[in-house]
This record gives C-alpha cells, structure tokens and sequence, in this order.
C-alpha cells in the first residue's frame, strides 16, 4: 500500500490511525490512552497523526508539536488583520456563530466579515449559512488550540468573561438548556462563585435526564472553582 504520509487529505479510521502511530513509533510501545488521544486530537489526518506521535516519544508530554504549532501559527500570521478575529473565535470553541463574534466586536462589524472572509478563504475555517445566522469551524482542531495558545493567559480570561456575560444577557435559551456553556466560560475566566451556581444546575439537569456521568462531571467541575472561592472567614 502507498505510504500513509502520502494522503494526507484523506482521513484515517481508529484502526488505521493506530497502525500508523505504532508504524511512527517503532520498536516504542504506546500505551492505549496515548493512542487514543492521537486520534482525538489529529481527527485522522496522517499527516498530524504522525507529528503528534514524534512528539509524544519525543516529550512523553501530549504537547502539539512545535514544528506543526509554529507552521500553523505562520498561517495566521500571514492573515494579521485576521489573526485577532481568529484569536477571540477560538476562545469561544471549535464552531463558533457568527452572532456571538459580533456581539464581541459591535464596533467593527464590516472589518470582522471581512476577517472571516480571509479566515475562509485561507482556508484556516469552514462556513455554513450566510449573514448573521452563519456558523463557523476551525478546519482542524489543531488551529483551534495554536490560535488559542497564542493568547495571554490574561486576555483569555477577559474574553471568557466576555463571553459568559453576551450569553447571560442575550442568550436567554442558552442559559436554559446549556447551563454548562456558560459555566465553562466562568470557570475558564476565574470567576469561580458565579461558575458554581452554573456547574450545580448543570448537574442537576442532567440528574434529572438521568445522565448520571455528566452530572458527576458537572459536580467535579463544580468542586474544582470551589476551591478558588475565597474564604470571607479569614
């Protein structure tokens, strides 16, 4: 069969994903956790599959490869007047609408489409839909996370909080069904408290759909920003 690198347009089934890894690592065992991971994070691009698999024998440490995070932050670097819409989209996740990214920029509604349109065009994301109700998708998960990276820690938790307060204030449906969303964001801006009282009616939804799993994971999600509650007794 022709070397796996060689289509890399293609995309790899579980099984071949980890053929190819192990086909990477040589004489290296992976451990099963490691191998799935590769596939999460690549969604079966050979190319990436074997990049992440050098790095995790090089590193031991799941980290993105610097030689693939760097070409991949080339690409947004050739988009400047992009590279800030790109930055706050990816704070908001791997799809993102259109809406919401207006709602983070209502100042500059003319520069963000045509931002997008760099953005789709570069082929850095996917659009479906057109106009105000058009969604957006990073192309890989891995310009996601290098856009993502790419902040400072600090300008991440503003825009989380940003996030979280268009979502309470506009999003009244969202608030509703998706009380995790938002809980996601407090949690990732620090703002532990609010974050709390999100992640405890997120778990109760989910009680009460008898999804137990993801209400154990609401409640964990929950204690965790409790920790970061400070104490008013001291």
């Amino acid at each position: 069969r022709p070397h796996v690198s060689e289509i890399v347009l293609s995309r790899l089934t579980p099984r071949e994903s980890t053929e190819l890894a192990e086909e990477v690592a040589g004489c290296t065992l992976l451990p099963a956790e490691a191998i799935h991971q590769i596939f999460e994070r690549t969604d079966g691009v050979p190319l990436f599959v074997e990049e992440l698999t050098k790095a995790l024998l090089e590193q031991e440490s799941g980290a993105v490869p610097a030689t693939l995070h760097d070409s991949l932050m080339a690409r947004l670097d050739r988009v400047p007047a992009a590279k800030t819409v790109a930055q706050q989209a990816s704070v908001i996740g791997r799809t993102f609408a259109y809406d919401l990214l207006a709602e983070m920029n209502p100042k500059r509604k003319p520069e963000l489409r045509r931002a997008l349109r760099q953005l789709v065009s570069s082929e850095l994301v996917y659009v479906s839909g057109a106009g105000p109700r058009a969604a957006y998708t990073f192309k890989h998960a891995l310009v996601r996370d290098a856009a993502y990276e790419s902040l400072l820690k600090s300008h991440r938790q503003e825009l989380h909080a940003r996030i979280a307060a268009i979502l309470e204030q506009n999003y009244p449906d969202v608030v509703d069904r998706q009380p995790e969303l938002i809980a996601h964001h407090l949690s990732e801006a620090r703002i532990a408290e609010r974050a709390v009282s999100y992640w405890q009616r997120a778990a109760d939804d989910a009680a009460r759909r008898q999804a137990h799993q993801e209400a154990i994971a609401h409640c964990s999600r929950g204690l965790a920003m409790v920790n970061l509650i400070p104490d008013r007794m001291q």
